[in-house]
């Protein structure tokens, strides 16, 4: 496995199941876009940053939010608002005398997605948001090796 490799996600295992809603007494089934779904993951390092980024079926421009952590920021598409990468600055982590320890990377993320989670209302992006932390959880053990590059 090389640096950069992609590692394909299970997306039924991840995937938010539809749910039943009644609405002005209409029944209807909600459940996520494909396109909210992430279909890959990977970790690499780049020069002092720690990423974790999301691949979807479209791909589009992403912005970089401050998640109020010092050192861990999170990218999202401009547009979609989609959870794309969570970069953790490994300089700003010594600074703060934080355990770059295995559980403590997903921990770090973790608390990322639930910053997104607390500051998006729309019911599209949080799913978006649980199935990422899912993905991260699914994917721990392949998260703690790739985290030896840093």
């Amino acid at each position: 496995m090389t640096e950069n490799e992609w590692v394909l996600l299970d997306t039924e295992e991840i995937e938010e199941k539809s749910r039943s809603r009644k609405i002005e007494g209409v029944e209807f089934d909600e459940m996520p876009s494909p396109y909210d779904i992430p279909e890959a993951l990977r970790v690499y390092q780049n020069d002092k940053v720690l990423i974790i980024e999301f691949r979807y079926l479209t791909d589009e421009k992403t912005e970089l939010h401050d998640t109020n952590q010092p050192g861990i920021f999170i990218r999202v598409g401009r547009n979609s608002k989609r959870l794309y990468a969570i970069e953790i600055s490994l300089e700003a982590l010594k600074e703060s005398d934080i355990d770059f320890g295995d559980e403590n990377v997903l921990s770090i993320a973790r608390k990322a997605i639930g910053y997104l989670l607390d500051h998006n209302k729309t019911t599209a992006r949080k799913s978006n948001y649980q199935m990422a932390r899912r993905a991260l959880h699914n994917q721990r053990n392949y998260i703690q090796k790739r985290k030896a590059f840093a």
